[in-house]
């Protein structure tokens, strides 16, 4: 029925597995858009951002995969093929942060921390990032359009 009315659907036997994926695509997209202020689109084309992504991606997985949780394999393909899906998005985080709204930073990457922290791995990318994007919150005036 989903599929009838134009939504896609698939069936998956591994939500944990799926609810990961989009937890950590989102948690390497979002605060790097929000602090760089770039598009989606335009984080794999920047060098040194994407050497941010690579490491947020690594410290990611090496989190799921203490916790045994299973990742696809072709996961960084797969981050990739989001930024250019979405290449002319603004990143909610970003949209919140040009708005001078709190950002859903506590729920992405502040809960990877604390997953993190709970078993006694290191995440300083992760870290860095929550930082900067918490430096940010509050910071920059609404953009009026």
């Amino acid at each position: 029925m989903l599929e009838v009315a134009g939504f896609e659907a698939f069936l998956s036997k591994n939500i944990t597995s799926r609810i990961w994926h989009k937890l950590l695509v989102n948690s390497i997209i979002n605060p790097l858009t929000a602090i760089l202020q770039v598009t989606n689109g335009e984080l794999p084309g920047l060098p040194q951002a994407q050497q941010l992504m690579r490491a947020l991606f690594d410290e990611g997985t090496a989190l799921a995969a203490a916790l045994h949780i299973e990742l696809e394999p072709d996961l960084w393909e797969q981050l990739l093929e989001v930024c250019r899906r979405t290449s002319a998005n603004r990143s909610s985080m970003l949209q919140d942060v040009l708005a001078g709204r709190p950002t859903e930073l506590d729920a992405i990457n502040g809960g990877l921390l604390k997953k993190a922290e709970a078993i006694g791995l290191s995440m300083p990318t992760h870290l860095a990032v929550y930082r900067l994007v918490k430096a940010l919150e509050g910071r920059l005036p609404p953009i009026r359009r």
